[in-house]
């Protein structure tokens, strides 16, 4: 009990005001335009966690249909909204700005702008069976 209080407080003191926490608890911090956001990296944060905190913050902020895409805008690097924390800039689109050869890679990356995932796809990532105590 005292260590899901513990949990809570910490993300509310730790959380900018408007910061949007996913359901693997990595904040998103909404950027300009309303479609582009940026996901704050936490220690061991790999694409799937990336990925899913995007995914799930394009469907319950942004509203976009499972169909829609999510894509990498600004490569993982330093944030814009969290001075010190890494992070990864993502924009809600339809993947026209994938690139060439894309669909051939079929790792994650975040490290490559235009890299895109359908939010059904990219919402998969979100699924775990790790226990909550270890968040």
């Amino acid at each position: 009990m005292f260590r899901h209080f513990a949990v809570a407080l910490t993300i509310a003191v730790a959380s900018p005001a408007g910061a949007f926490v996913a359901e693997n608890h990595h904040r998103v911090n909404a950027l300009s335009g309303g479609t582009t956001f940026e996901v704050i990296g936490r220690a061991g944060s790999g694409p799937a966690d990336y990925f899913c905190a995007a995914s799930h913050y394009a469907q319950a902020v942004v509203g976009a249909p499972v169909a829609a895409r999510v894509s990498v805008q600004r490569a993982y690097g330093p944030s814009q909204t969290a001075p010190g924390a890494r992070a990864v800039s993502f924009t809600v689109d339809d993947g026209s700005g994938r690139r060439p050869g894309q669909n051939r890679n079929y790792s994650l990356s975040v490290d490559e702008p235009g890299f895109n995932l359908s939010i059904g796809m990219a919402r998969s990532f979100c699924d775990d069976d790790l226990p909550e105590w270890l968040w």
